[in-house]
């Protein structure tokens, strides 16, 4: 491991996929009240994409 990373955008974790610079994170909503959506998806920016851009 090399980095760990928290915080709201993952929250129920069940995929992550990098794109670029970018990460995306799906997110179960199993603990939610019948009605919500079944998921969410967050992006945020991989902190190692620079390292590896700069080599």
């Amino acid at each position: 491991m090399t980095h760990r990373i928290t915080g709201e955008p993952f929250d129920l974790p069940t995929t992550l996929a990098r794109h670029g610079c970018r990460l995306y994170v799906v997110n179960s909503q199993n603990d939610e009240p019948p009605g919500k959506a079944p998921y969410t998806v967050s992006a945020i920016h991989d902190p190692i994409c620079e390292r590896s851009e700069n080599r």
